[in-house]
């Protein structure tokens, strides 16, 4: 069993050290043959991939622009938020996500980037969750439900 641990140890090593882009590649890797791969395909991997062509999600495109359009939707969220009041629940949560997501985007120039750092899915489902939320913001506004809590918080025979 220890034998088999460390063997497998040795090939995840190999894997961290030449990530594999081809099938061939990866298909050498778990054969633990990575060292007899050709400098070329060991290089290759390591280049910066190519735009992604699809986004795996039935009905949703690719969106090139998604770091300057989440940029976009965050501030129009954060306007948008500022006519609930300061101490509901639902406003303060909000604000802290789309502050998040817009600190973010700022800091990270590349859409992989953000999607690692905000580890909530692609950016294409970002700004369908910040569409979404923006619709949200105006039910939570023609609704006042910030009142329907309150009445639900407020002790009875005090109002």
């Amino acid at each position: 069993a220890a034998c088999a641990l460390s063997s497998a140890h040795e090939r995840g090593s190999r894997a961290a050290m030449f990530p594999a882009t081809t099938a061939a590649a990866r298909l050498a890797l778990r054969r633990g043959v990575a060292q007899r791969l050709p400098t070329a395909v060991r290089v290759m991997s390591t280049l910066p991939t190519a735009p992604k062509v699809s986004t795996g999600l039935v009905g949703v495109p690719v969106e090139p622009a998604g770091r300057e359009k989440l940029m976009i939707r965050s501030l129009r969220i954060l306007q948008e938020i500022k006519d609930i009041p300061a101490d509901a629940g639902y406003r303060q949560a909000v604000e802290a996500i789309y502050r998040h997501r817009l600190a973010t985007c700022l800091s990270y120039k590349t859409i992989p980037e953000i999607e690692a750092a905000i580890q909530l899915g692609q950016i294409e489902e970002l700004l369908i969750h910040a569409d979404d939320e923006l619709e949200l913001i105006e039910k939570y506004k023609e609704w006042r439900l910030w009142e329907v809590i309150d009445e639900y918080n407020t002790p009875p025979g005090t109002a």
